[in-house]
């Protein structure tokens, strides 16, 4: 058989200009949504945009010319080399963020919200997860609060006090300044996040898709416009997480449980996570090892808890902050429960019948990854995928910048589905603006219609890639359970 003449090495230059392209389209955005000469008021793209069909034309444009880049870029990336790759992901990766710092927060207020509930802690000296800011009526961000979350107190955990605290200190009054100061922490985050994915991935000994991992994560159109356009701390979150499961790869054991203990309580939505860390540390580890790197493991995690509390140390802050929250059901099954149950049946009833439900989902989902992990403990990375995807859909408001968490474990993950999943998930939360903000001002359907067709937008293109995942797994599943029946019978 004649052998294939060797390929010439492939250069660059491809996915330079598939990068240089993201970033043409990234500052038209930012060209028509500046961040600064809008940063003195609440406003969302709807609003800018005046509702236009051009505007609306334009964002779904800009968002299908974003994924095609993306998509062309990763593509290309697997026949680089490695320097190549990442030279090009960091290289315009660092220059796609710091563009996206630029863009005003064009479908959430939450980074407003940041800078008015730090600013609880360095004007006042009050904690934000105790003290709501309606306790300061004259203050003059109070018109960035809006009278509904001036009213509730920080859902977040300590931790993102402390965080976000030399960001308000610094900025004074000046919103603006705050805004870019969560921006630019957004962004370095995003680097940051991205290098230990890739880091990950290396240890995790994945091949090429070790150095692709950045740049899978970095160049994200959801990652860039929700985690540095919007300035969503759930940035921060991932790159915990990421460090927790960079911490499990370099098998420094100690190290895993402390930083997700980090994770959790800058937002509690890694709580799931610490038993399935427990479980995979501890077997992994020989029996002789174990009660030795637990007690240095329970000693950092206490380091943490003390370091996340300071200077407050109140304990009982966190629950009633928690039990504060009523978080409206948006794109996620309680909200098409509401919209397509309710009525005939109270609503409450039926958000809280869904709510149970969705803890029940989660609680099974924790308990068979637990029970997988004792048998294999190197599953821990995906094991934290599959939790977050369960809780995602457990939540009763599902946004789509918690699809930041998917991407960056994603990232460090071998295999194609949980990138296919992800890739569905984020296309279809971004279509949902497009929704949610332009047909629904022309069309005005009403509550369930709009909640209906925005939750299956959002839902049924994850769902669908998850269950084709699952009907691809399935025979391969029967013969490990069947064992030499299966293939006996397969004959």
């Amino acid at each position: 058989m004649a052998a294939y003449p060797p390929q010439p090495a492939r250069g660059p230059l491809l996915l330079w200009l598939y990068g240089a392209g993201m970033l043409l389209v990234a500052s038209a955005f930012v060209w028509r949504y500046p961040l600064i000469p809008n940063a003195h008021a609440l406003a969302d793209i709807g609003k800018l945009a005046k509702y236009q069909p051009a505007e609306f034309a334009g964002y779904l444009g800009g968002m299908a010319a974003l994924w095609l880049l993306y998509f062309a870029a990763l593509r290309e990336s697997r026949r680089l080399a490695a320097r190549h790759v990442v030279a090009a992901a960091f290289g315009w990766g660092a220059a796609l963020a710091f563009a996206f710092v630029w863009l005003y927060p064009v479908s959430a207020i939450d980074v407003f919200l940041y800078a008015v509930r730090s600013r609880l802690l360095t004007a006042y000296g009050e904690n934000p997860i105790a003290i709501p800011f309606a306790a300061h009526p004259g203050d003059a961000w109070m018109p960035f609060a809006t009278q509904y979350w001036a009213a509730r107190v920080s859902p977040y955990g300590p931790l993102w006090n402390l965080v976000g605290a030399p960001i308000t200190a610094a900025s004074g009054a000046d919103m603006p300044l705050a805004l870019l100061g969560f921006k630019l922490l957004s962004a370095l985050c995003v680097l940051a996040a991205g290098y230990v994915a890739m880091r990950t991935a290396h240890r995790g000994r994945h091949g090429q898709r070790a150095s692709s991992a950045a740049l899978f994560f970095m160049w994200n159109p959801l990652v860039l416009w929700e985690g540095v356009g919007n300035a969503h701390n759930d940035t921060l979150v991932i790159l915990l997480i990421l460090l927790a499961l960079w911490a499990w790869e370099a098998r420094r054991d100690t190290l895993v449980l402390p930083l997700l203990v980090l994770a959790t309580l800058l937002k509690y939505v890694a709580l799931p996570l610490l038993p399935l860390a427990a479980v995979a540390v501890w077997f992994r580890l020989p029996p002789r090892q174990r009660p030795r790197a637990a007690l240095a493991s329970a000693a950092l995690c206490a380091a943490a808890v003390a370091l996340a509390l300071f200077p407050f140390y109140d304990l009982a802050a966190i629950p009633r902050a928690l039990a504060d929250q009523q978080a409206l059901p948006y794109t996620s099954p309680t909200s098409l429960a509401l919209a397509l149950l309710a009525p005939p049946h109270a609503p409450r009833q039926v958000e809280h019948w869904a709510t149970l439900v969705g803890a029940a989902a989660l609680g099974l989902t924790v308990l068979w990854q637990m029970a997988r992990l004792r048998r294999s403990p190197q599953r821990l990375p995906r094991a934290c995928f599959e939790t977050l995807f369960v809780l995602i859909l457990a939540l009763a408001s599902a946004r789509g910048w918690y699809l930041i968490w998917l991407v960056g474990l994603a990232a460090a993950l071998p295999g194609q589905w949980p990138r296919w999943r992800c890739h569905a998930w984020a296309m279809a939360a971004l279509a949902t603006y497009a929704f949610f903000i332009w047909v629904e001002a022309w069309w005005q359907p009403g509550y369930t219609r709009t909640q209906v067709v925005g939750t299956l937008i959002m839902l049924v293109p994850p769902l669908a890639i998850t269950a084709a995942e699952i009907a691809y797994a399935a025979p391969n599943v029967f013969i490990r359970i069947m064992g030499p029946r299966a293939v006996s019978m397969e004959k």
